[in-house]
């Protein structure tokens, strides 16, 4: 199945709503002057709804490794999610000293990586994430190169996730045409910049859907429900 996180939560009430759901990872922006920046002073009560075996995903952009070590030793995320410039030697030392998941954003509308492109990522990341050149705008990219992100990706190991400018309405085609690993959404989960109940759940239900209808036994479409 193809792994679902939402990202973005700012509240607990919304991280509550949306951990009811089967996804796999929630992601808590922690860049600084970000709209959906989260507050310090109220992550560690949104940490503590998320359930156990649901991943919690710092969202990082070209963070000192100050900042990143001393964030993750106080709240222990599961994944750090590097969303700047991040050198390999920057993931390299970063895995070294906090030894978690590590997943580099790329990307996706620049020239599709090579093999040789990755390889001194590929040590020590552990997953690549696709989004567009201004990741987190909720814009979208040329699909047609994510094949070749997957070719260079798989030589390596490493699963391909894809974000920028998802949505209810477009993430089943996405799926169908590329069958990425994972998907990422924040803004296509919001109305108005607040999360959205429906949204969320519509979201969820079309990933669902688009995955083996023969292996769950038929369609999920309207059958998950945010109470």
């Amino acid at each position: 199945m193809t792994g679902i996180k939402l990202c973005g939560f700012q509240t607990v009430e919304d991280v509550r709503m949306a951990t009811r759901l089967p996804i796999e990872s929630i992601g808590f922006v922690m860049v600084p002057g970000r709209r959906r920046t989260v507050s310090l002073d109220h992550l560690p009560e949104m940490l503590s709804a998320v359930p156990a075996g649901l991943k919690k995903v710092a969202v990082l952009k070209d963070a000192s490794l100050v900042d990143a070590v001393a964030w993750q030793t106080r709240y222990s995320f599961d994944v750090l999610q590097l969303h700047g410039t991040e050198s390999p030697a920057y993931c390299e030392t970063l895995k070294k000293m906090v030894g978690v998941s590590l997943c580099k954003v790329f990307d996706a509308s620049a020239r599709p990586v090579s093999e040789a492109g990755l390889s001194e990522y590929a040590p020590w990341i552990d997953r690549i994430l696709l989004d567009s050149a201004q990741g987190g705008s909720g814009k979208s990219f040329d699909w047609t190169g994510i094949p070749q992100w997957q070719k260079a990706a798989k030589a390596y190991g490493l699963p391909v996730w894809v974000a920028g400018g998802l949505h209810p309405d477009n993430v089943g085609a996405l799926i169908r045409r590329y069958g990425p690993d994972g998907v990422d959404v924040s803004s296509g989960i919001e109305t108005d910049g607040r999360k959205d109940g429906l949204l969320i759940n519509r979201f969820v239900e079309r990933v669902m859907a688009s995955g083996d209808e023969e292996e769950r036994g038929g369609g999920t479409e309207g059958v998950l429900e945010i109470r």
